[in-house]
């Protein structure tokens, strides 16, 4: 076995390739008990810190993957953990009943309040300004794109009047990349959520800013079981504030990122752009209408 220069891997029999997901990054199954990934574009300082806060999250009781090991291999950063076994939710979706979905959801959301609740050293992240100079650098490149649409420009008005909630914002553990592929499902109950790659310090709100791209197209009840599971007293307007205004600010970083560098990808995006605009109805919603309606 190739890997058996790894010392936790020097007593290794078998290393499978996984070919699954859509990050660039090399994973391998190992002995049907580890994962071995490469980050050939990070740094073993970055996976360092990362590699904390996911031992924060399990060790807070998360159903998340330990981890074992990190290190160099060939030059290429490397993370060993947990291989969660089971299938993912996006796969097992049209398996599960509407009602089965929203379950699965709640599990999801239950499992992010007590992510975001893992204690934090305090951050020096100001989000306002963080996320204020982002939305700057990208509106120039998102008027080029959608000049002669008055409605894809109508966005960029709408964060610009709205920027001013995320102000004295409160951080926490994200996983950050909230997507049902990402979930691990068995026997229809959730199992863990994997792929913790892009983990990293945020407003806990910022954690669903993917959802009109990559869940509800997929499955509106388990998505409204996300957002019903994480507020379990109750869904508070500041949320959906918030979430209004992170699936604004996605839009324009989606849209950016579809026209300049995954250009195979940006018909589809450009149709969940506009399935998002729909949903908000332009965002003059307050609540969108995938939550609503079932509610």
């Amino acid at each position: 076995m190739k890997f058996n220069t790894i010392p936790f891997l020097k007593d290794a029999k078998n290393a499978k390739l996984i070919h699954e997901g859509f990050s660039e990054d090399e994973k391998w199954k190992i002995d049907e008990c580890y994962l071995l990934r490469f980050y050939p574009k990070s740094n073993i300082e970055t996976l360092t810190w990362q590699a904390n806060l996911i031992e924060q999250a399990y060790e807070s009781g998360c159903q998340v993957p330990n981890v074992y090991d990190l290190g160099v291999w060939e030059e290429i950063p490397y993370m060993i953990v947990d291989y969660v076994k089971g299938k993912n939710a996006e796969l097992m979706m049209d398996k599960l009943t509407e009602d089965e979905q929203y379950e699965l959801g709640k599990e999801v959301g239950e499992l992010l309040t007590k992510l975001h609740a893992v204690p934090i050293a305090e951050s020096s992240v100001c989000w306002e300004e963080l996320w204020t100079k982002r939305v700057e650098r990208l509106s120039p490149q998102y008027k080029e794109i959608f000049q002669s649409s008055s409605r894809h420009l109508s966005v960029l008005d709408f964060i610009k009047d709205n920027l001013v909630l995320m102000a004295n914002r409160p951080v926490a553990i994200q996983h950050y990349d909230l997507h049902p592929a990402n979930i691990i499902v068995k026997h229809k109950k959730l199992v863990g959520m994997i792929d913790w790659q892009k983990i990293t310090i945020a407003d806990p709100y910022h954690e669903f800013y993917k959802m009109e791209y990559f869940t509800t197209p997929i499955s509106q009840a388990y998505a409204r079981g996300i957002i019903d599971g994480y507020h379990q007293d109750g869904v508070p307007t500041l949320f959906w504030q918030l979430h209004r205004l992170y699936a604004a600010i996605h839009i324009i970083s989606a849209e950016v990122w579809g026209h300049q560098v995954a250009l195979d990808q940006k018909d589809k995006l450009m149709r969940h752009t506009l399935r998002t605009l729909d949903e908000w109805d332009d965002f003059k919603r307050e609540i969108p209408s995938w939550y609503n309606s079932n509610h």
